[in-house]
């Protein structure tokens, strides 16, 4: 079986060469790839993408502003019973559509399945135990690739809700910047249960809004994904808010930092949701407010507890 991967950075490359492991036909299309960075001879590097319209799997792995560029690219090379996976966790900005939503917009006839959940690519890397969930509407797609996936340290669960696997996986990188807002205030571990509690509470707001399952947010893709971006250190989305929470200027932190980092450009498309639905979500609004409107962090915490108060569970 070929199976191709566009966009070979820190999480594509993982699965890359995870997968090489028993696969003997990867390609991997990347503008920015490093050859010697794939040194097993059943990984071929494309300089043009016209070759992987022979593979049966193709996985995107690029950032989420890359991938309508290359879906353009794409549009007449790609067979109809291709089954495209994504990989990205985010928002499109202007159309405010989910990764799928965009990939079915240029291959409507094509089965479609989102790969997300709690995955560190560094940790998947050095082999310890990770778990993910493929989400796909044909569930005989869903289990095939649930059974590529699953080998050695990787377990792969199936669900169906592509949206809140999908909402789950965008939001959480937001509410992983004002986890490290938090640590680098010096907030003890009470601040942040409540970020993590409240910031799902957010995510269920929003995703049952549109048409996601309740029980998808308590999973992998939900609570899952969440609590591994809000602590890990490899996080960048962690890191760029830690770098604000000591005082360092937006500007500043991104001369240094080469990396993608999703939560920044999901953060606006969050909060036009938030708008467009009309739907409570402070922390994310919050975020916005920081990132774009340059507000005062200390001002908006203050803001944030002087809220008025509510019972827990609301909609």
């Amino acid at each position: 079986m070929n199976i191709g991967f566009i966009g070979a950075g820190r999480w594509g490359g993982v699965l890359i060469n995870h997968l090489a492991k028993k696969e003997n036909n990867i390609f991997v299309y990347d503008k920015k790839i490093l050859p010697e960075k794939f040194k097993k001879r059943n990984i071929k590097i494309l300089k043009n993408l016209k070759i992987i319209k022979d593979c049966s799997i193709i996985f995107f792995t690029l950032p989420s502003y890359s991938l309508r560029e290359v879906l353009k690219e794409l549009k007449e090379i790609i067979k109809p019973k291709t089954i495209l996976v994504s990989g990205i966790k985010g928002i499109e900005e202007g159309s405010l559509k989910r990764m799928s939503e965009i990939i079915y917009e240029y291959f409507p006839y094509n089965p479609i399945a989102v790969l997300c959940g709690p995955g560190i690519p560094e940790e998947v890397a050095l082999g310890m135990p990770t778990t993910l969930v493929i989400a796909c509407k044909d569930q005989k797609v869903g289990r095939k690739i649930q059974r590529l996936l699953s080998f050695d340290n990787l377990r792969v669960y199936y669900q169906d809700d592509i949206i809140g696997c999908e909402i789950g996986g965008a939001i959480k990188n937001v509410i992983a910047i004002a986890s490290g807002i938090l640590d680098g205030k010096n907030f003890g571990i009470n601040t942040k249960a409540a970020l993590i509690s409240r910031g799902l509470a957010e995510m269920m707001r929003l995703g049952i809004k549109l048409g996601a399952s309740p029980l998808t947010f308590a999973g992998l893709s939900g609570v899952g994904d969440l609590v591994v971006t809000c602590f890990s250190p490899y996080s960048r989305n962690y890191q760029l808010g830690l770098a604000l929470g000591r005082g360092q200027k937006l500007e500043e932190f991104f001369k240094k930092e080469k990396g993608v980092i999703e939560g920044y450009y999901t953060a606006k498309t969050i909060y036009q949701l938030k708008k467009n639905y009309n739907i409570e979500m402070p922390i994310c609004e919050s975020i916005y407010q920081i990132l774009f409107l340059k507000r005062d962090i200390n001002e908006i915490i203050k803001k944030l507890l002087k809220r008025s108060l509510k019972e827990e569970f609301w909609k």
